[in-house]
């Protein structure tokens, strides 16, 4: 209970708690990266996914994996104008 509540307040202070009933809905093999869901279950992934998110986002944890801006504007018009 928490501190400075009477025991009428502890009573309606519990009754604010949602209750919630977790089920298993997947089954991750981190060691053999295998993801297995469970049939007749359903996640409703952020974005409007229909599948989980990538392991690693596209450009890394830390945005190293993607060029920076303008890199490939320059790189795109230096190989353009090779090939025109």
């Amino acid at each position: 209970m928490p501190k400075g509540l009477s025991d009428n307040q502890a009573d309606d202070w519990h009754n604010l708690i949602p209750m919630f009933s977790f089920q298993v809905v997947a089954n991750y093999y981190g060691n053999k990266k295998i993801y297995e869901p469970v049939e007749g279950k359903q996640i409703y992934w952020a974005g409007g996914r229909s599948s989980p998110p990538p392991d690693t986002p596209k450009c890394g944890f830390d945005g190293s994996g993607c060029p920076p801006d303008g890199e490939c504007l320059t790189t795109c018009i230096i190989i353009n104008d090779l090939i025109a």
